[in-house]
């Protein structure tokens, strides 16, 4: 019983980093080549160094499978405990949903 309860649970836990992992490269994918509602990031500007960085790391490739396979990983490393599984997941999903809101918020700022 206990080894089906680990892997509902740290299937659900990959299954959660997966999907905010998803929208966060939608949203990055938005916020940076979008151009008819974004507009087209200028260089110099911290939304262009942005997603000039963005595009050389392959944003649906990085944004969505390291942080699965790194969640995949961390249940297998953390097997018996689900508590260390959840933090990470609840700090990537922290770090994604930032990282979506800091590309959106970008061309709205004068300065970083």
């Amino acid at each position: 019983m206990f080894r089906y309860e680990w892997l509902v649970g740290a299937t659900s836990f990959v299954v959660l980093v997966a999907l905010v992992a998803a929208g966060n490269a939608a949203l990055v994918h938005h916020g940076c080549f979008d151009i008819a509602t974004a507009g087209r990031p200028d260089r110099g500007t911290p939304r262009g160094q942005y997603c000039r960085a963005a595009v050389s790391l392959k944003p649906w490739v990085s944004f969505i499978v390291v942080p699965v396979i790194a969640a995949i990983l961390i249940a297998l490393a953390t097997r018996p405990k689900l508590r260390l599984l959840g933090v990470f997941t609840v700090a990537a999903c922290c770090v994604m949903v930032a990282n979506a809101i800091a590309v959106n918020v970008l061309p709205y700022s004068l300065t970083i």
